[in-house]
């Protein structure tokens, strides 16, 4: 009998999108489904009820045969430690899994494909990362294979497994010192030029005394770069964001728009676990153009909303 893997799905705030996530969900039925929520936060009014609101909607509409497990918190952690502190909790239930933020909808194949990868390389220690995003899906890139390998961690719907998480730690100053001195992700990358770029981010980063509040994902992508782990990316995009309205974004952008393929099936499996050196270069440069314009149009639009006043 084919098991499937559990899922964890993280929700708080924002009912419309998590009903398209638990959709999606539903046409998987994992067999065992946990669900976090974090706490309201006391500065916005009316959030306590707009969280109990979307916990009650899940919990009512799991609507299949699945053993449920909560995490619904009473007090606001917050963006970093919520979702990092959920995932903690979900491995300490399970050996791997699917995880699934509120505003990233999954295709059907996202899920069959993570069921396989989870399986094929649960012992595998250089693969940490099953990404169901692909930011960049070049079909030049996925002649031969239908999907490769990488140093980019992209955290927008994906799986992994206990080995690798039980690695995370939050804090970033406890192991950032030590990689910098060394030379950081010069030692990582293929191109100087990426590992200069990402040095600078995370030494921004460390400066940021909120850092913890607000995110984790920076700090997972050093942890897998810490133990020279490696990403899997599919040759088709299988996991829709819809949360550029949220916390983070303040413009759209051609990445955040992409679509989830339903057609999606792996055929042709990479001979080789190694990064794709030509993929990584197109990534950086494709990466780089995308935030320098996010960039300037952020910058733009908080002068247009000052002059608005």
């Amino acid at each position: 009998m084919r098991t499937k893997s559990p899922v964890l799905f993280i929700i708080f705030n924002r009912l419309d999108t998590t009903i398209k996530v638990l959709d999606a969900i539903r046409q998987y039925q994992p067999d065992r489904l946990y669900i976090a929520s974090d706490g309201a936060r006391d500065s916005v009014p009316k959030e306590k009820k707009t969280v109990e609101l979307v916990r009650e909607y899940v919990l009512k509409n799991i609507d299949w045969d699945c053993d449920v497990k909560t995490l619904f918190r009473d007090k606001n952690v917050g963006c970093g430690h919520g979702p990092s502190g959920a995932i903690t909790w979900f491995f300490e239930h399970e050996e791997m899994g699917i995880i699934l933020e509120d505003d990233c909808v999954p295709s059907m194949p996202f899920f069959l494909y993570c069921e396989h990868l989870l399986k094929k390389y649960q012992y595998d220690n250089r693969v940490w990362v099953i990404s169901g995003r692909s930011n960049y899906p070049t079909k030049k890139f996925f002649k031969e294979q239908d999907y490769l390998f990488s140093n980019y961690v992209v955290t927008w719907g994906w799986a992994t497994w206990k080995r690798c998480w039980q690695h995370f730690d939050i804090n970033l100053n406890k192991s950032w010192p030590d990689f910098y001195r060394i030379g950081g992700f010069k030692n990582v990358f293929f191109t100087r030029k990426e590992g200069i770029f990402r040095n600078l981010i995370y030494s921004r980063l460390q400066k940021d005394k909120d850092l913890m509040s607000h995110v984790w994902d920076f700090q997972f992508f050093l942890c897998v770069a810490l133990n020279r782990g490696l990403s899997v990316i599919p040759s088709e995009n299988l996991v829709e964001n819809i949360g550029y309205e949220g916390t983070h974004f303040m413009v759209k952008t051609k990445i955040l728009t992409l679509k989830a393929s339903s057609n999606y099936q792996i055929k042709k499996e990479p001979r080789v676990v190694l990064p794709n050196r030509e993929y990584e270069r197109y990534h950086f440069y494709r990466d780089v153009k995308r935030r320098l314009t996010a960039f300037i149009l952020s910058r733009l639009l908080k002068v247009l909303n000052k002059l608005k006043r």
